[in-house]
């Protein structure tokens, strides 16, 4: 990888999600979930959210006096959380 190039493109996102889906031994919304206290009234950041995979279900524990603020380089993905 070269230093301040990221590959942030929609076929390399979904590379990572499918090389994740077969390879990955754990669940990692299930490992977030169980390890992060989520609850109403939360404000939450996360960096590098891709489609919202986890910022979703996020906002939804949280709910409407939290906030979950996602952040990431594409902006393809980024539409994807908003059309969420």
């Amino acid at each position: 990888m070269i230093e301040g190039l990221f590959n942030t493109d929609t076929p390399a996102l979904a590379r990572r999600i499918q090389a994740h889906e077969q390879f990955g031994a754990r669940d990692l919304n299930a490992w977030v979930f169980e390890h992060a206290d989520l609850r109403e009234g939360l404000h939450l950041l996360d960096l590098g959210c891709g489609t919202g995979k986890q910022a979703i279900p996020a906002a939804q524990r949280v709910g409407a006096t939290g906030r979950v603020t996602a952040v990431d380089l594409s902006t393809e993905a980024l539409a994807a959380v908003r059309a969420s």
